[in-house]
């Protein structure tokens, strides 16, 4: 698959041991790579984020056995959020690379991809802090840079999200 080269690389873990890159796309790429995906939710203008350990940043995580991407966004974003989301769509996808096996990226493929999705909402239930996040927020788009745990590197998606948005 050809990437759209107009987006940064980014490089993941401490040790950077992993190459990331992001471009936007509408369909899914090799689903036999799909490891993870994130789900951007939009609410009265607004953007959910949620709190895991790692701090701040849109909802998602890793596919189980057997899911679907689109399954997948939906039960990580309920189990970080509590929010039953509505139409999913595809929107991008980040092209993940192992440069080298180390601590950090141990557990994943050599070659991946986490893909991100749109989402509306359905349904905003009570949350109840937990393991996976212990905070919620709905936020104006131009205040994520105050909560994002990685901004510097995640402004230019943010740039593009909005522009599938507005």
């Amino acid at each position: 698959m050809k990437i759209d080269n107009s987006f940064p690389v980014v490089f993941w873990g401490k040790d950077k041991s992993t190459k990331s890159q992001f471009y936007p796309c509408e369909a899914i790429p090799d689903f036999s790579l799909v490891t993870s995906c994130m789900v951007c939710v939009v609410h009265e203008n607004k953007i959910l984020l949620a709190k895991p350990p790692r701090g701040w940043g849109l909802p998602g995580g890793r596919m189980e056995l057997g899911e679907t991407p689109e399954d997948c966004a939906r039960r990580e974003v309920y189990e970080e959020t509590s929010v039953e989301l509505n139409s999913l769509k595809l929107i991008g996808a980040w092209h993940i690379e192992k440069l080298f096996h180390s601590k950090y990226n141990g557990r994943y493929p050599d070659r991946a991809y986490q893909l991100l999705f749109l989402a509306d909402v359905k349904r905003i239930d009570d949350f109840v802090a937990s393991h996976e996040s212990s905070a919620r927020e709905f936020v104006e788009f131009d205040k994520v840079q105050d909560y994002h745990h990685d901004f510097a590197n995640f402004a230019e998606i943010m740039t593009y999200i909005k522009s599938c948005v507005l």
